[in-house]
């Protein structure tokens, strides 16, 4: 199986009223083998089930293989049933999480039912409620279409599911009911130790408290916030302390709204970068949308703009420091009327996450324009393999050069001699993606925002 995801578009199939279909297999399941009971996956040993499509199933199945990975299709589908059941009951009282991963596109809509049939094993619609239980989760695709969506779902997210011993039917819902097709592959039980919460709070922030705009950080004074969970968001919002500072803890996220309407809309227009630190065990992509009103400050009007950006792959288990030029927010052409700010986790309703130090800063005596008016040029950009640093005019000469990434972290660092003009730095080592070169000279830092390609 291949780890990479593809994005498959075929236009003229779609409009002949084909379904399309993925080109690569979901990526490998990380699970030990130990820690898993599997129904359907070419990486671990599968246990019996009974059925894939019960006779009470509307929609058809086809078993496939795409790049040679085996996966199950099911198309004009409406409800699927699958079944362990008699001797192939499951007991899995000690596993954590059902995983499974989806491909689709033209499901807007899936749902996955868990259902226990008891101490008997027997399935009776009288005795629901009684030894046996059931649970159905509903799982949107909108934003996910053409691609393997990973589901790692906690069991706890079961409520209703009081047994977990004799594991009997997995049914599986998708709309526009009756005509969709989705793709099915590792569908499986895993045992996970519970989600790890930081133990630190994260890092203070540098800026000074003159050059910043603060929603959320012990450091700097707020402004007033509205609410930090519309009644639109889909996430629980707790407010804890880690280590003595104030945290938002959202759980089984999927949207994050947080607003600043009326009196309390935010000007940002003088503002160079937006921040917040985040902390997530399990998340897989989070994304940042703000939203600007326009001159009118209310919803909806012909001059609101909005931009959001996508951080895929997000380390796990340790907080990030998100430092995001303003700049990126291409489409957002207008910051002084900032009224609404999303956060998104995928794979959505499942992951935790915290935030912290949420704010707006602007580059104090080292702006990017403050090194041009100096004389420092700093090119190509985009680069490469190589970044140079021409000095021209500006005599005081740089002590210090620090490439930091879009997460705030330093991945280089290189003293450089005063009396150099010209400096080259080998970057060829840096992954593709934003990073802020950050020159140090005389207790003066003038940062420029590079890409490295």
């Amino acid at each position: 199986m291949k780890k990479t995801v593809t994005l498959f578009s075929l236009m003229a199939l779609a409009s002949m009223g084909f379904a399309q279909a993925p080109t690569t297999g979901a990526p490998d399941p990380m699970d030990a083998d130990s820690n898993v009971i599997s129904l359907f996956s070419g990486a671990y040993t599968n246990v019996g089930v009974n059925s894939w499509r019960t006779d009470w199933s509307s929609g058809k199945l086809t078993d496939t293989t795409i790049d040679g990975n085996a996966m199950k299709k099911y198309y004009d589908m409406g409800v699927v049933g699958i079944e362990t059941t008699g001797a192939n009951l499951i007991d899995a009282s000690e596993m954590t999480h059902i995983n499974f991963d989806l491909w689709t596109s033209d499901a807007s809509v899936f749902k996955i039912k868990l259902v226990d049939f008891g101490a008997d094993g027997i399935y009776s619609p009288a005795n629901m409620g009684g030894d046996d239980s059931e649970h159905e989760l509903v799982l949107g695709t909108n934003d996910n279409k053409n691609e393997w969506i990973n589901y790692q779902i906690p069991l706890t997210f079961f409520t209703g599911l009081t047994g977990k011993a004799h594991m009997a039917q997995y049914i599986l819902v998708a709309e526009p009911f009756g005509t969709a097709t989705v793709y099915i592959d590792n569908i499986y039980f895993s045992k996970r130790p519970a989600d790890a919460m930081p133990t630190a709070a994260a890092a203070d922030p540098t800026a000074d408290a003159a050059d910043v705009i603060s929603m959320f950080c012990d450091k700097y004074t707020d402004v007033t916030v509205d609410t930090w969970r519309t009644p639109w968001s889909t996430a629980t919002l707790e407010d804890i302390q880690i280590d003595g500072n104030n945290v938002k803890k959202y759980s089984a996220v999927g949207v994050i709204g947080v607003e600043a309407v009326g009196a309390n809309l935010i000007d940002a227009s003088e503002m160079d970068y937006f921040h917040i630190s985040v902390f997530s065990p399990t998340f897989s992509a989070f994304k940042v949308k703000l939203v600007d009103w326009g001159a009118d400050g209310g919803y909806a009007g012909g001059d609101d703009t909005e931009h959001e950006l996508t951080f895929d792959a997000p380390a796990k288990g340790e907080w990030i420091d998100y430092k995001i030029a303003m700049s990126d927010f291409t489409g957002l052409t207008n910051r002084s009327k900032l009224a609404q700010f999303i956060f998104v986790a995928e794979t959505r309703g499942i992951p935790t996450v915290y935030i912290d130090n949420v704010y707006f800063s602007k580059d104090a005596t080292g702006s990017v324009s403050d090194a041009a008016q100096k004389g420092i040029r700093v090119y190509p950009n985009p680069a490469t393999s190589t970044l140079n640093i021409d000095l021209n005019s500006f005599s005081a000469g740089i002590a210090k050069v620090e490439i930091c990434d879009i997460h705030g972290r330093t991945v280089r660092t290189e003293d450089l001699g005063a009396d150099q003009l010209t400096h080259s730095l080998d970057v060829s080592e840096l992954k593709s993606g934003i990073y802020f070169v950050n020159m140090k000279s005389d207790g003066n830092i003038f940062t420029q925002r590079i890409v490295i390609e």
